[in-house]
């Protein structure tokens, strides 16, 4: 719920409106992930992970708006904007410069649940 908070509701907005269970519940898909790189302070370096992925359905009568979500923590979201997920899914196979890179395990998942 913290992360969520952060991410995308730290205007309040998302408080109250999914539970803890509604989270668990939500999980789409888990995809590894492998990142490698370089950095003047710590040198090389390669950063594997799990990425688990979360699909939650809006839960209100009214539509879906880009100012129903503040990011708290700006170092972590530098923007976001409201698509549909095939849009979406061709916007990741593109590698659109304005999407964070994502693996093609990532982007099939991913399509999958798009349909």
């Amino acid at each position: 719920m913290r992360e969520m908070d952060e991410e995308l509701g730290g205007n309040g907005n998302m408080k109250g409106r999914y539970s803890l269970e509604d989270l668990k519940n939500s999980r789409i898909f888990t995809v590894t992930s492998a990142i490698e790189g370089e950095t003047e302070k710590h040198g090389k370096y390669i950063c594997r992970e799990y990425q688990d992925v979360f699909m939650l359905k809006w839960k209100e009568d009214s539509p879906m708006e880009s100012h129903d979500f503040a990011p708290m923590v700006k170092e972590e979201v530098s923007g976001y904007e409201i698509i549909d997920g095939k849009e979406l899914i061709f916007k990741l196979r593109q590698r659109d410069e304005e999407l964070v890179p994502r693996s093609e395990q990532y982007i099939d998942a991913l399509a999958k649940v798009f349909g």
